[in-house]
């Protein structure tokens, strides 16, 4: 009998040098599985990161062969779009979700030079900036810059919304809405609620002044000179 196909030979393999890998148990922390990441960075030796690091070794050997093999590019592209991620409230365990990059990875990127690396693996920097900025990205209590939401608020009071509506309608009092207007922070959250009750206000609004242009039933909308 083939003693590979027994249940310990399958969770069990030997390296070159005698040492032992198992496949992990668990599912999918702290690193992500099916990934060369886990399998280089983590010696992660489960199925799916071993059949990752053979698909990676592939794409390399096919790359070499015509010529076209880059596997380090400059790390300024991606560390100034991380940055910009961060100033719009993306954290890094979401930034790490999004992409399946290492944490460790990202902070370093996001140091200065020369602590910072001058250049990343392409298939990293591919990754990181491919990350589009979007409200589902942003934890709800990161801090994002006020002056969009403050400028929603003063455009609605402006347009006829008091502060007292304003605050019930977003589930504040109005001391807190007023204090909201003094901050260069809010949290996403507020930013999220401001911008739903923003465009709601303002589609109702035009949707009132479309409705008083309308003609009234028995009434031209074009009235003829008599005579």
């Amino acid at each position: 009998m083939n003693t590979r196909t027994t249940r310990a030979s399958r969770t069990m393999e030997h390296d070159s040098v005698g040492r032992v890998h198992r496949d992990c148990g668990h599912p999918g922390s702290p690193h992500r599985h099916g990934t060369r990441v886990a399998y280089v960075a983590d010696g992660c030796r489960c199925i799916l990161c071993r059949v990752a690091n053979r698909a990676a070794e592939r794409h390399r050997t096919a790359a070499l062969r015509v010529g076209c093999w880059q596997p380090y590019v400059d790390a300024a592209p991606a560390r100034a779009h991380l940055t910009l991620l961060r100033e719009h409230g993306v954290g890094l365990d979401q930034i790490a979700k999004i992409s399946n990059t290492p944490k460790s990875t990202i902070r370093r990127l996001l140091h200065e030079p020369p602590e910072s690396p001058g250049r990343i693996r392409t298939e990293t920097a591919d990754r990181l900036l491919a990350i589009r900025l979007s409200p589902d990205h942003v934890a709800p209590r990161s801090q994002v810059d006020a002056t969009e939401t403050c400028s929603r608020i003063h455009t609605l009071v402006g347009a006829g919304h008091p502060i007292p509506e304003l605050a019930h309608a977003l589930g504040k009092t109005s001391v807190s809405l007023r204090r909201t207007l003094n901050r260069r922070l809010v949290t996403a959250q507020t930013a999220a609620s401001v911008s739903r009750l923003y465009d709601r206000l303002q589609s109702e609004h035009l949707e009132t002044n479309r409705a008083s242009r309308r003609p009234t039933n028995g009434t031209s909308a074009c009235t003829r000179p008599t005579g």
